[in-house]
C-alpha cells in the first residue's frame, strides 16, 4: 500500500504520466485525513498567489 502525500496526488493531476498511472493501478493507493482534506479545501497554486 502507498500512502500518497498531497504533492504527488496534485502532480498526477496537473500532468498525469504513464509511470504514476502504472503504479496507481498495480497498487492500493491511500490517502491520510490532513491530504483529503487539503484536496476537498484545496490550495492556492503558486501561480494565483502572485496575481
Amino acid at each position: 500500500m502507498i500512502l500518497a502525500d498531497t504533492n504527488i496526488l496534485v502532480d498526477f493531476f496537473n500532468e498525469p504520466s504513464k509511470e504514476f498511472a502504472q503504479v496507481f493501478a498495480k497498487e492500493d493507493v491511500a490517502i491520510c485525513g490532513v491530504v483529503q482534506a487539503e484536496l476537498i479545501h484545496g490550495a492556492i497554486s503558486e501561480k494565483l498567489e502572485k496575481r
